[in-house]
Protein backbone atom coordinates (compact mmCIF):
# COMPACT_ATOMS: atom_id res chain seq x y z
CA UNK A 1 0.00 0.00 0.00
CA UNK A 2 1.33 3.30 -1.02
CA UNK A 3 1.55 6.26 1.57
CA UNK A 4 -0.52 8.24 -0.62
CA UNK A 5 -3.09 5.24 -0.41
CA UNK A 6 -2.49 5.09 3.79
CA UNK A 7 -2.66 8.89 3.97
CA UNK A 8 -6.34 9.12 2.18
CA UNK A 9 -7.17 5.59 4.31
CA UNK A 10 -6.29 7.17 7.31
CA UNK A 11 -7.93 10.78 6.89
CA UNK A 12 -11.49 12.01 8.05
CA UNK A 13 -14.45 11.05 5.41
CA UNK A 14 -15.51 14.20 3.68
CA UNK A 15 -19.34 13.91 2.64
CA UNK A 16 -20.13 12.44 -0.31
CA UNK A 17 -23.63 11.52 -1.06
CA UNK A 18 -24.36 10.27 -4.92
CA UNK A 19 -28.11 9.85 -5.95
CA UNK A 20 -28.41 7.74 -9.20
CA UNK A 21 -31.76 8.41 -10.47
CA UNK A 22 -33.60 7.40 -13.68
CA UNK A 23 -36.31 5.68 -15.41
CA UNK A 24 -36.88 1.93 -14.37
CA UNK A 25 -35.96 -1.43 -16.31
CA UNK A 26 -32.09 1.04 -17.09
CA UNK A 27 -30.12 -0.42 -14.96
CA UNK A 28 -29.64 1.98 -12.04
CA UNK A 29 -29.52 -0.58 -9.23
CA UNK A 30 -26.87 -2.91 -10.63
CA UNK A 31 -24.45 0.90 -11.46
CA UNK A 32 -25.45 1.63 -7.89
CA UNK A 33 -24.15 -1.89 -6.32
CA UNK A 34 -21.02 -1.29 -7.91
CA UNK A 35 -20.17 2.17 -6.88
CA UNK A 36 -21.10 0.99 -3.34
CA UNK A 37 -18.14 -1.44 -3.94
CA UNK A 38 -15.51 0.69 -5.45
CA UNK A 39 -16.08 3.34 -3.03
CA UNK A 40 -16.89 1.53 0.08
CA UNK A 41 -20.40 3.54 0.51
CA UNK A 42 -23.78 2.41 2.23
CA UNK A 43 -26.23 1.77 -0.17
CA UNK A 44 -29.65 3.57 0.52
CA UNK A 45 -31.85 0.97 -1.24
CA UNK A 46 -34.89 1.70 -3.54
CA UNK A 47 -37.95 2.33 -1.45
CA UNK A 48 -40.33 1.08 -3.91
CA UNK A 49 -39.13 -1.93 -3.43
CA UNK A 50 -39.00 -2.07 -0.11
CA UNK A 51 -42.69 -1.14 -0.40
CA UNK A 52 -43.80 -3.49 -2.94
CA UNK A 53 -42.09 -6.23 -0.63
CA UNK A 54 -44.12 -5.09 2.07
CA UNK A 55 -47.59 -5.71 0.49
CA UNK A 56 -46.49 -8.85 -0.63
CA UNK A 57 -47.08 -8.60 -4.61
CA UNK A 58 -45.50 -6.91 -7.55
CA UNK A 59 -46.49 -3.32 -9.04
CA UNK A 60 -49.22 -5.24 -11.44
CA UNK A 61 -51.79 -5.88 -8.21
CA UNK A 62 -51.53 -2.12 -7.90
CA UNK A 63 -52.23 -1.00 -11.65
CA UNK A 64 -56.45 -1.28 -10.80
CA UNK A 65 -56.33 0.37 -7.66
CA UNK A 66 -56.14 3.71 -7.58
CA UNK A 67 -56.51 4.24 -4.08
CA UNK A 68 -53.76 1.64 -2.94
CA UNK A 69 -51.36 2.62 -6.04
CA UNK A 70 -51.84 6.22 -4.58
CA UNK A 71 -51.17 5.56 -0.93
CA UNK A 72 -48.00 3.30 -2.18
CA UNK A 73 -46.83 6.59 -4.02
CA UNK A 74 -47.19 8.40 -0.80
CA UNK A 75 -45.53 6.03 1.44
CA UNK A 76 -42.56 5.74 -1.18
CA UNK A 77 -42.58 9.35 -1.69
CA UNK A 78 -41.97 9.83 2.69
CA UNK A 79 -39.75 7.59 3.02
CA UNK A 80 -38.02 8.62 0.69
CA UNK A 81 -37.18 12.12 2.55
CA UNK A 82 -36.38 10.40 5.20
CA UNK A 83 -33.77 8.04 4.50
CA UNK A 84 -30.59 9.78 3.92
CA UNK A 85 -31.17 11.65 6.92
CA UNK A 86 -28.24 11.93 9.06
CA UNK A 87 -26.21 9.88 6.79
CA UNK A 88 -23.19 11.84 5.16
CA UNK A 89 -21.61 9.26 2.74
CA UNK A 90 -24.06 7.06 0.66
CA UNK A 91 -25.32 6.06 -2.70
CA UNK A 92 -29.08 5.91 -3.10
CA UNK A 93 -31.14 4.00 -5.61
CA UNK A 94 -33.19 6.68 -6.12
CA UNK A 95 -34.13 10.33 -4.90
CA UNK A 96 -37.07 12.25 -5.66
CA UNK A 97 -37.81 10.47 -9.14
CA UNK A 98 -40.69 8.84 -7.22
CA UNK A 99 -43.00 11.84 -8.20
CA UNK A 100 -42.69 11.41 -11.57
CA UNK A 101 -44.40 7.29 -10.92
CA UNK A 102 -46.97 9.04 -9.05
CA UNK A 103 -47.57 11.90 -12.00
CA UNK A 104 -47.92 8.40 -14.38
CA UNK A 105 -49.98 6.29 -11.65
CA UNK A 106 -51.71 7.69 -8.44
CA UNK A 107 -54.68 10.06 -8.55
CA UNK A 108 -54.99 13.35 -10.09
CA UNK A 109 -53.13 16.42 -7.97
CA UNK A 110 -50.81 13.37 -6.05
CA UNK A 111 -47.49 14.45 -7.58
CA UNK A 112 -47.97 18.19 -7.92
CA UNK A 113 -49.23 17.89 -3.59
CA UNK A 114 -45.39 16.02 -3.42
CA UNK A 115 -43.42 18.48 -5.57
CA UNK A 116 -44.86 21.41 -3.86
CA UNK A 117 -44.32 20.08 -0.27
CA UNK A 118 -41.67 22.22 2.15
CA UNK A 119 -40.20 18.62 2.72
CA UNK A 120 -39.68 17.82 -0.70
CA UNK A 121 -38.51 21.58 -1.65
CA UNK A 122 -36.15 21.39 0.99
CA UNK A 123 -34.94 17.33 0.12
CA UNK A 124 -34.17 18.73 -3.56
CA UNK A 125 -32.53 22.03 -2.41
CA UNK A 126 -30.34 19.58 -0.29
CA UNK A 127 -29.48 17.49 -2.87
CA UNK A 128 -28.40 20.25 -5.15
CA UNK A 129 -27.00 21.91 -2.57
CA UNK A 130 -24.43 19.23 -1.82
CA UNK A 131 -23.27 18.71 -5.68
CA UNK A 132 -22.55 22.26 -5.74
CA UNK A 133 -20.40 22.19 -2.40
CA UNK A 134 -18.43 19.65 -4.29
CA UNK A 135 -20.17 17.18 -1.55
CA UNK A 136 -22.44 14.87 -3.78
CA UNK A 137 -23.32 13.93 -7.56
CA UNK A 138 -26.39 12.96 -9.01
CA UNK A 139 -26.29 10.11 -12.10
CA UNK A 140 -29.20 10.29 -14.52
CA UNK A 141 -29.11 6.85 -16.00
CA UNK A 142 -31.04 7.18 -19.60
CA UNK A 143 -33.07 4.47 -21.18
CA UNK A 144 -31.04 2.18 -23.43
CA UNK A 145 -32.73 -0.10 -26.12
CA UNK A 146 -34.75 -2.98 -24.48
CA UNK A 147 -35.67 -2.01 -20.91
CA UNK A 148 -34.83 -4.72 -17.95
CA UNK A 149 -36.61 -6.98 -16.58
CA UNK A 150 -35.60 -7.44 -12.72
CA UNK A 151 -39.47 -9.51 -11.89
CA UNK A 152 -40.66 -7.26 -9.64
CA UNK A 153 -41.85 -4.41 -11.88
CA UNK A 154 -45.54 -4.64 -13.64
CA UNK A 155 -44.87 -6.13 -17.33
CA UNK A 156 -46.36 -2.66 -18.43
CA UNK A 157 -44.00 -0.95 -17.43
CA UNK A 158 -41.19 -2.66 -19.57
CA UNK A 159 -43.07 -0.64 -22.82
CA UNK A 160 -40.74 1.48 -24.23
CA UNK A 161 -42.81 4.01 -24.55
CA UNK A 162 -43.63 3.69 -20.76
CA UNK A 163 -39.86 3.80 -19.69
CA UNK A 164 -39.10 6.64 -21.81
CA UNK A 165 -42.19 9.08 -20.28
CA UNK A 166 -40.54 8.61 -17.28
CA UNK A 167 -37.59 9.06 -18.07
CA UNK A 168 -38.58 12.52 -19.23
CA UNK A 169 -40.62 13.52 -16.40
CA UNK A 170 -37.07 12.39 -14.25
CA UNK A 171 -35.18 15.11 -16.63
CA UNK A 172 -38.02 17.71 -15.75
CA UNK A 173 -37.85 17.21 -12.35
CA UNK A 174 -34.26 18.03 -12.39
CA UNK A 175 -34.37 20.36 -14.28
CA UNK A 176 -37.06 22.02 -12.34
CA UNK A 177 -35.52 21.48 -9.07
CA UNK A 178 -32.21 22.99 -10.23
CA UNK A 179 -30.20 19.89 -9.90
CA UNK A 180 -27.23 19.86 -11.42
CA UNK A 181 -26.78 15.99 -13.07
CA UNK A 182 -24.47 14.06 -15.10
CA UNK A 183 -26.54 12.22 -17.66
CA UNK A 184 -25.38 8.64 -18.54
CA UNK A 185 -26.64 7.53 -21.94
CA UNK A 186 -24.49 4.81 -22.72
CA UNK A 187 -25.75 1.22 -21.78
CA UNK A 188 -22.49 -0.01 -21.99
CA UNK A 189 -21.65 -1.12 -18.16
CA UNK A 190 -17.40 -0.63 -18.45
CA UNK A 191 -18.52 2.93 -19.88
CA UNK A 192 -20.78 3.85 -17.25
CA UNK A 193 -18.23 3.01 -14.70
CA UNK A 194 -16.01 5.27 -16.72
CA UNK A 195 -18.30 8.07 -16.36
CA UNK A 196 -18.60 7.56 -12.77
CA UNK A 197 -14.94 7.06 -12.18
CA UNK A 198 -13.98 10.38 -13.93
CA UNK A 199 -16.81 12.57 -12.03
CA UNK A 200 -15.93 11.02 -8.58
CA UNK A 201 -12.24 11.48 -9.41
CA UNK A 202 -12.59 15.18 -8.70
CA UNK A 203 -14.87 15.06 -5.17
CA UNK A 204 -12.41 12.03 -3.42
Amino acid sequence: MSAKTRALRSAPSKPLRIEVVGSHATGKSVLVRHIAAAYNLPILDEIARIEIAKMGGGFDKLRTDLDAVTRFQKNVFAAQLRVGQGISRYVSDRAFDNVAYAAENAAHGTAAAMWRSAACRRYVRGIGDAVRRCEGAVFFVRPGVVPVRDGVRAEGDLDVGGVHRIDGAVKLLLELGDVPYVPIQTTNFQERAAIVAGVLRGLL
